[in-house]
């Protein structure tokens, strides 16, 4: 994503060394005045120019200057990522020198570039991270120059209001324990001759059809190989992602984050193996279980997903039980992390324990 600001009124303000310049001139000029020594008034005067010296360099530095920023247009929460800042000097001589960039609203310091000639650029990297899920907007980069003596700070804001999706994170999870969490309907437990779909090898047993004789694989392992075929081996995964909690202003955010990263791990891991995956929750339901989703659509949907109070949606457990069908799995989650491992009252499923799957 990329944004280009061409930047506010420039802003000065003498610094803390400037500030201690200017009483240096002041006790040098009452000085000259009071013993009306020529030298003393030629002292003050070159102190003078060093002080518009500073005021007319600093601001000639950040004239013409043009801020191109580019960044990611989707992150992971916590994960660093960085932001291209490139900044072009229009003027066709005078160098742009010493330049500071900060970021708003704390003006802690981002990046530095030591000159950029006339009609160049310079390319800077700056590392950024968000905390939370969400949009979120970059914050506003401010250029400045104390050039050439750091008394006086001359600086101007770049907002381009560039907007980045925050995603959850996605760990690495094992599905073995997947198989007894489902609903019990929804997956093959035994292989069939006349199945479906492809479940596995073993070797040939008298009176296996030869027809199922895998003979690539044979040939590879020297003895006869037969293909298992399943049936009703299920590829339909529904997520029911249980956001609401009693009081949106005081819940667990660890739980609530942990529950929602829990639900993208596992559906961005099975979306990756070609399962048909659908998301549900109290506020939207993500595609139709039959069609699946991409990976894309699994963390844009999640990186909004925010607590809503319990009493303004009263109909959600009504709606998980039409979702509980004999050719998909269910499975649902809840920040409550009290109600892990137990099983819901309204709809007979049980709500999935993270703990019993292995994360990292």
């Amino acid at each position: 994503m990329r944004s280009v600001s061409a930047g506010s009124a420039a802003r000065g303000r003498i610094l803390l060394p400037g500030w201690v310049f200017l009483s240096i001139i002041v006790l040098v000029a009452s000085a000259a005045v009071n013993t009306g020594n020529n030298l003393l008034y030629l002292v003050v005067a070159s102190l003078a120019s060093f002080i518009l010296l500073s005021f007319v360099l600093a601001a000639w530095t950040l004239r013409r200057l043009h801020v191109e920023r580019q960044c990611p247009r989707a992150v992971y929460r916590t994960q660093p990522f960085h932001v291209f800042l490139r900044v072009e000097n229009r003027k066709r001589l005078v160098p742009a020198i010493a330049l500071r960039i900060e970021r708003e609203p704390k003006r802690d310091l981002a990046g530095f570039i030591i000159q950029v000639p006339g009609n160049r650029a310079a390319l800077v990297s700056v590392p950024e991270a968000f905390m939370e899920r969400g949009v979120h907007t970059l914050p506003a980069y401010r250029l400045g120059s104390s050039f050439p003596f750091g008394l006086y700070k001359r600086q101007r804001r770049y907002p381009d209001r560039i907007q980045v999706t925050v995603y959850p994170r996605v760990h690495q999870t094992r599905t073995s324990g997947l198989s007894r969490l489902q609903s019990g309907r929804s997956t093959a437990q035994h292989a069939t001759r006349d199945g479906d779909e492809y479940f596995g090898l073993r070797e040939y047993v008298r009176g296996d059809d030869v027809r199922m004789i895998a003979w690539r694989a044979s040939a590879r392992m020297g003895t006869w190989m037969i293909r298992e075929m399943a049936r009703y081996n299920s590829r339909t995964v529904i997520f029911a992602l249980d956001t609401r909690v009693p009081d949106p202003a005081k819940y667990d955010r660890d739980g609530f984050e942990e529950a929602v990263e829990l639900v993208a791990s596992l559906a961005v891991m099975l979306a990756r193996r070609q399962f048909n995956v659908s998301i549900f929750t109290p506020e939207q339901q993500l595609s139709d279980p039959d069609l699946g989703v991409t990976e894309h659509q699994i963390l844009e949907m999640l990186a909004r997903a925010v607590p809503m109070r319990g009493d303004t949606v009263s109909d959600f457990d009504a709606r998980v039980q039409t979702l509980d069908r004999h050719d998909a799995a269910v499975l649902l989650v809840a920040p409550d992390p009290e109600r892990w491992g137990s099983r819901c009252q309204t709809t007979q499923l049980r709500i999935l324990d993270p703990r019993e799957l292995i994360h990292a």
